[in-house]
């Protein structure tokens, strides 16, 4: 299955930590990030994790909805959740709760529809590995922008604040063409294809980190 930008997500049946689900239906009206992750209870997973659980309230703040995606299933999930806890200083009244479900893809079912298998990196048991992405989904449940790279390049994956200033962006987008009929500034073509940010607004980002 090909997933290209600006074509409708698909509509997978997932398995989660909260319940079973249509993924578009789950969404709702809403943003919604899926990340990947090769495993569970791995230091650099675990740590990115932790992150992406802070950050949280961020994602909440656009509305947003957050979903993970890990190649084990949902009772490996259910104990990695109390690690990440841990780590994290994350407290909750149930050890199993966290602010966004994990998807149960032990038979890298949605890992292989979506082109998320890494081809060269296997796990202890030789099966291959889920390669680090994220996708960003839309309202209307087209894809906006998705990331994919090695399940070995640990530097990137921990830089989750990397993801929401992506994510500021494509609203940003989307507001503007909303309210002027164009995706970009007419002065695009002028200067350095990058997110122009106020001071505070990138000292606020800064503090995410």
């Amino acid at each position: 299955m090909e997933v290209r930008l600006g074509v409708q997500f698909p509509d997978f049946k997932i398995k989660t930590t909260v319940g079973d689900y249509q993924l578009h239906q789950w969404l709702g009206d809403q943003w919604g990030i899926l990340f990947s992750h090769p495993a569970d209870y791995t230091p650099v997973c675990t740590t990115e994790l932790a992150r992406a659980a802070q950050l949280a309230p961020e994602f909440a703040k656009r509305h947003t909805k957050m979903i993970g995606l890990s190649c084990d299933s949902i009772d490996q999930h259910y104990g990695w959740i109390k690690d990440i806890h841990a780590y994290s200083g994350i407290e909750t009244e149930c050890p199993t709760q966290f602010p966004f479900p994990i998807i149960d893809d032990s038979d890298r079912r949605l890992a292989t529809q979506l082109g998320m298998i890494d081809p060269v990196e296997q796990d202890s048991e030789g099966l291959p590995l889920t390669a680090r992405a994220v996708f960003y989904i839309g309202p209307d449940k087209r894809l906006k922008a998705y990331l994919l790279y090695p399940s070995t390049m640990d530097e990137i994956s921990m830089k989750f604040f990397v993801y929401l200033i992506l994510f500021n962006y494509l609203q940003n987008i989307q507001l503007r063409h909303q309210l002027t009929g164009r995706m970009v500034t007419k002065s695009w073509y002028h200067q350095a294809l990058v997110m122009k940010l106020s001071k505070r607004h990138f000292h606020n980002l800064l503090k995410l980190t």
